[in-house]
């Protein structure tokens, strides 16, 4: 069956897996891959992704197999909360679905979308779903932070007490496999107030 030509792969030249895809102006990352840029880059021919495994960096392909060149143009996505404009690795944390006695917990990985755990695992999620909701801005993690959101993508294991999306913004940001919310019966109190993301 014929490749679509419009579809660019980028593979690691020692493992030969495939990484990540192009296809328009969407990139998916299939694979254990680290952003090495900002994301997504002005030019997708550069060093932007590196298989984690074997530290090299990927090389795209053409649809079809060949070799391709590609420099996609895309319009800049932005989210603010309280005014200020939020940076890739930006923790936040909003109410909880069922009360907000417990926090939702997500990292900001630029271009209007977030990353957090859920219960069916961790998941990418457009501006939409946070827009107009009440959150906090708990730490700034830098592009380091969004890189290893993006990561872990994919990943399932989730348990309310020992992995929930805290245990994941907190991991992502450097700070550790912790969540202070599971301790919530001691009454200890985060934050006192949130801003409207936008």
């Amino acid at each position: 069956m014929a490749q679509d030509p419009s579809i660019y792969k980028f593979r690691c030249p020692s493992c030969k897996k495939i990484l990540a895809e192009l296809k328009g102006a969407t990139c998916s990352l299939m694979g254990n891959a680290t952003i090495c840029s900002d994301f997504p880059p002005s030019n997708y021919n550069s060093n932007w992704l590196k298989c984690t495994g074997c530290n090299q960096f990927c090389k795209i392909e053409g649809g079809g197999g060949g070799s391709g060149s590609t420099s996609v143009a895309y319009t800049k996505i932005t989210a603010h909360l309280g005014g200020t404009e939020l940076l890739p690795g930006d923790w936040l944390m909003k109410d909880g679905h069922y009360s907000s006695k417990y926090k939702h917990h997500f990292i900001y990985v630029g271009n209007g979308e977030f990353i957090s755990r859920q219960t069916q695992g961790v998941v990418l999620e457009g501006k939409d779903k946070y827009n107009g909701h009440k959150a906090w801005f708990i730490y700034r993690g830098g592009q380091g932070c969004a890189n290893k959101a993006r990561s872990r993508l994919g990943d399932k294991a989730y348990n309310l007490a020992n992995n929930n999306c805290e245990h994941f913004a907190s991991d992502c940001c450097g700070f550790g496999h912790k969540s202070e919310q599971v301790k919530i019966t001691s009454g200890k109190a985060i934050v006192k107030a949130g801003s409207a993301l936008a």
